[in-house]
């Protein structure tokens, strides 16, 4: 059973603590959602505000990311949060910089989709990072984790694998390049890391270990829809630049940033960081 009153407390927090990067997270991502309103009612989907929406969520993971790195290193090395904060922090400033690369090929190069292309190499490195720093901020729990949520760990990565994969359907034929083989594999296998790593949580009961967890949980649940979105709708040739798979990113962003902004929150407040 999730524990509301800690939740409620930990968003009263981010809401009323004044913290003037939650405040800018937030009214960033206000902007981005009104952008991509406007765009799904715009018949015309190839437009440089498509190509630069891109960049205006990108912002939030960027800036979400440096976040994370400087509050990491500045709570110190003693601290088990702080590879939590580092790791995330590189994980999203390296999706952040990937998308500013997306539009450069956009509007410079006028390429629409950039695939495969140098952004995929952060995009790449967006999920171990992110992965592994979910991981330390689970096992800092430990004391919570039994030996059958080890068990239901392999029964969970199965299930999303299946999921995953029954839902993309990678298409692999012999005229991909070895970068496109590659990433064909890599991008549904990373999804399921990642979701496998949230479904985990749940079945942990992150609601009685941290409201923050449960934040990060959201993000990664979010940035897995997204994904999966944005790969069976690439290759149906139906994605276009600010769709509803960019949406979901979006909003995963803003999850992200804000449960960073929890971890450093909690690190004060319940002395987590000692």
């Amino acid at each position: 059973m999730f524990s509301c009153n800690l939740f409620r407390l930990d968003l009263g927090l981010f809401l009323f603590h004044s913290n003037p990067f939650a405040i800018l997270l937030s009214i960033v991502f206000v902007v981005t959602l009104i952008w991509n309103t406007k765009l799904q009612l715009t018949v015309n989907h190839a437009t440089s505000w498509n190509f630069l929406y891109n960049a205006a969520y990108g912002i939030i993971y960027f800036a979400s990311g440096l976040y994370g790195m400087f509050h990491g290193l500045k709570i110190g090395k003693t601290s088990p949060l702080s590879k939590t904060l580092l790791l995330v922090g590189l994980g999203l400033l390296s999706y952040g910089t990937a998308l500013f690369i997306w539009v450069y090929y956009n509007l410079a190069l006028q390429i629409e989709i950039p695939y495969p292309s140098l952004t995929d190499v952060f995009f790449v490195l967006f999920t171990p990072l992110v992965a592994i720093g979910f991981f330390l901020f689970v096992r800092f729990f430990k004391n919570l984790t039994t030996a059958s949520h080890v068990r239901d760990a392999v029964i969970i990565f199965i299930f999303s694998s299946a999921l995953i994969f029954y839902i993309v359907r990678p298409d692999l034929n012999a005229e991909m390049s070895a970068a496109q083989l590659f990433l064909t594999i890599f991008y549904p296998f990373g999804d399921v890391i990642l979701l496998s790593l949230a479904l985990l949580a749940i079945r942990i009961g992150v609601g009685r270990i941290q409201s923050s967890l449960l934040v990060l949980t959201l993000a990664l649940i979010l940035q897995t829809v997204g994904d999966t979105l944005f790969t069976t709708r690439t290759a149906q040739k139906m994605y276009w630049n600010g769709d509803i798979s960019d949406l979901f990113y979006t909003l995963s962003a803003f999850a992200f940033g804000l449960a960073l902004i929890l971890i450093k929150e909690q690190s004060q407040t319940q002395n987590l960081s000692t």
